[in-house]
């Protein structure tokens, strides 16, 4: 059915959409502007919207042109986002990045122009899925794709990791490609019961193919960097979409040599451009991965060098003449760590107390026989140490009071004379008392009383 318009205004939106809303769904958690207010459940919820979107691009567009622009906008949008490479881009970068994007100049190359092509109708597209090619297609990429994830399971190779979700991909492009002819069939003739039961039984089909799928995807994703999965899986996937659209649906039939030729062409550039953008990254990832390693190592060795300072600084100095000796770490002298099975129980300590007893008590003699116990000797032996301790040592204190003591000697208090005046009758004793009564006046010696008093 020819237009009057050109779809390409159509298409190019909805690749772009599928492709933006895939990068929200494979994008770092959280996600950078202006993707950073998307949660992850609105994340899967724009996930079946980019598929609605999908659906109507591979309507308006082949196989061979969709997929091949749906990828490299994914590759493109992961790169720009998430990479850091993306910040200091080189000029071999810059080129893979044009590269990656070539593909969007494939409608311009179609020769059908911007009309949408006619919807097949239901009769020939299940003759054209059901036919023996097809079949031998199909079951030849979902062998091929078991095979490789039974006998080989990826490992360090990316590419391997994602052929087998590749391979699967390419049947999954048939089925797709089909939805959006059923459902334009559908609108047109919407009184077919068979078409209403061919939409659900292709939907039953692709999912069960894409869950096949999604194991090995998910390991990849686990194993590698996330960009250089995306990259090489999208390179994959490709190859199997253009061989589905060129083997199945016949999509290059149309056009001539020179623009197949053209088409080649810029396939592989893209494919060279998707390749060159996972390497940068892994080049930029591995250098990464070094600096950081030499800082946690630099981090891990100025943590440790106090502690192992300061244990050295407890070992005693080695000489010249004498070497160190290299002996084990044994480690900590009380390890809390210790497991249970290594740590003492009570029978280890009561078995440890007898062994002590039976060698402090009964030691062998020459002849054979057990020596008998000498206490008494032993208790003299103990006291008399005793005693030679407690006079050799003596307490600390004990040894600064007498230092004290010796190096102060005792002042006295001097003794002041007595200030009050003494009467001369008080420095008499008793007998001159009496010898001078006789000599003293009455009246005098009551004076004196009275000064005193």
């Amino acid at each position: 059915m020819q237009t009057s318009w050109d779809v390409r205004f159509i298409s190019f939106p909805c690749v772009l959409a599928a492709s933006t809303f895939q990068y929200i769904r494979f994008a770092k958690k959280p996600m950078a502007a202006p993707f950073h207010r998307v949660t992850e459940r609105g994340a899967r919820r724009l996930l079946v919207v980019g598929l609605v979107a999908e659906l109507v691009a591979l309507r308006l567009l082949p196989l061979m042109q969709a997929y091949p622009m749906n990828a490299s906008c994914l590759v493109f949008l992961y790169y720009w986002k998430e990479s850091k490479r993306a910040k200091v881009l080189q000029m071999n970068e810059v080129l893979a990045c044009v590269l990656a994007l070539v593909v969007w100049v494939l409608p311009c190359l179609d020769p059908g122009g911007g009309s949408v092509h006619e919807a097949m109708q239901v009769e020939v597209l299940l003759e054209t899925l059901l036919a023996p090619g097809s079949c031998a297609y199909v079951v030849s990429l979902l062998l091929v794709g078991a095979l490789i994830c039974l006998c080989y399971r990826g490992g360090n190779n990316p590419f391997v990791s994602c052929l087998p979700s590749a391979l699967n991909f390419g049947v999954s492009s048939m089925l797709l490609k089909a939805v959006p002819q059923v459902a334009a069939s559908l609108c047109i003739a919407p009184q077919r019961l068979e078409l209403w039961a061919a939409l659900p039984l292709l939907a039953v089909f692709i999912l069960a193919v894409r869950s096949a799928a999604a194991s090995p995807l998910r390991k990849a994703l686990e194993a590698h960097d996330t960009l250089r999965v995306l990259a090489t899986y999208g390179v994959l996937s490709v190859v199997a979409a253009v061989a589905t659209g060129g083997l199945i649906y016949s999509e290059l039939a149309g056009w001539n040599p020179e623009r197949q030729a053209i088409y080649v062409a810029l396939l592989a550039a893209h494919c060279w451009g998707m390749h060159s953008l996972s390497a940068a990254e892994m080049r930029g990832g591995s250098r990464r991965h070094v600096e950081e390693s030499s800082v946690k190592t630099a981090g891990e060795k100025a943590a440790a060098g106090p502690a192992r300072q300061s244990i050295e600084m407890g070992r005693p100095s080695t000489s010249p003449d004498h070497p160190p000796t290299i002996t084990e770490d044994k480690g900590p002298l009380l390890n809390f760590d210790e497991g249970a099975a290594r740590r003492r129980t009570v029978d280890d300590d009561a078995m440890m107390e007898e062994q002590l007893f039976a060698k402090a008590l009964a030691s062998e003699a020459a002849g054979g026989g057990i020596a008998e116990p000498q206490f008494e000797a032993d208790f003299e032996e103990l006291m008399r140490r005793f005693d030679e301790d407690d006079r050799a040592a003596q307490p600390i204190t004990e040894l600064a009071l007498e230092q004290v003591e010796d190096s102060a000697s005792p002042v006295s208090a001097p003794v002041l004379p007595d200030a009050t005046p003494v009467h001369g009758v008080l420095a008499l004793d008793a007998q001159a008392l009496l010898d001078s009564n006789a000599n003293e006046d009455e009246d005098e010696l009551l004076k004196g009383i009275e000064d005193i008093e």
